[in-house]
């Protein structure tokens, strides 16, 4: 059973990365909570429910012993902690792919409407991230776009 937990902003390739190739791998994202008969409809105030959803449907996946794709944002710790400890408990490989893109390329092509300001504190949190990364978890997969 294999984890990949997904970081880097919006725009940075993430969800674009799990679209190459033909993946049999389920993916779960907080995302998929604001789609609505195909429509993304963005509700900031539903954002908690939207990441409890997600994380429901992955703790599913692990215990039936699934592959499974975590499509987040996932820019500090304390977001991928959850999925980090829910997968080594449960047995599962883990690997971290981080998605490093300049902020300004990411705002104008993130189909979010994520605005710069936004994209680049969001980049800032995840560079520090990566420095206060522990070093316990899988060493992450630095892919830069």
């Amino acid at each position: 059973m294999k984890t990949t937990i997904l970081c880097g902003i919006p725009g940075s390739g993430k969800t674009f990365s799990t679209q190459a190739g033909d993946t049999p791998t389920p993916i779960v994202s907080a995302d998929h909570y604001f789609i609505f008969n195909g429509e993304y409809r963005f509700d900031p105030s539903k954002l908690g429910e939207a990441h409890g959803q997600c994380l429901r449907y992955f703790i599913a996946r692990v215990r039936a012993g699934e592959d499974v794709i975590v499509d987040n944002t996932n820019t500090g710790v304390a977001e991928i902690a959850p999925y980090m400890s829910i997968a080594l408990a449960y047995g599962a490989e883990v690997e971290v792919k981080v998605f490093l893109a300049d902020p300004e390329v990411c705002a104008k092509r993130n189909t979010h409407g994520v605005p710069l300001k936004a994209c680049q504190g969001m980049h800032a949190r995840l560079l520090a991230t990566l420095e206060a990364y522990p070093p316990f978890w899988a060493k992450p997969t630095i892919i830069k776009q």
